[in-house]
């Protein structure tokens, strides 16, 4: 599953924006403790007139897909956390997807 585009399709009803070209100012943050991904704000800005902070508050009352446990404004930055289990369960079909279909069986 590609995680930041699902995010993104999410978001961008609200920012107005192309899901594409928000997947693509989706981060992953420096630090865990900050979250799985993180969508900087800023160039946000320009389009909806806002400061980032008031930018990432109101998107962060969206809807999200039931993978994404937690959303978090930090400044002028939403940052969002994965369900930890349900990665682990879709990380591990794919492996063994792979796995099998290169073996032919």
């Amino acid at each position: 599953m590609d995680y930041k585009l699902a995010i993104a399709e999410a978001l961008s009803p609200a920012a107005g924006m192309p899901a594409g070209e928000l997947a693509a100012m989706l981060e992953t943050p420096p630090n865990p403790a900050m979250g799985n991904f993180a969508l900087p704000c800023f160039k946000l800005a320009k389009v909806l007139r806002k400061a980032p902070p008031a930018i990432a508050a109101g998107l962060a009352q969206g809807e999200f897909p039931s993978w994404v446990s937690k959303v978090e404004v930090q400044g002028g930055y939403l940052n969002f956390f994965l369900d930890g289990g349900q990665f682990a369960r879709e990380t591990l079909s794919a492996v063994l997807r792979q796995y099998y279909a290169g073996r032919g069986a």
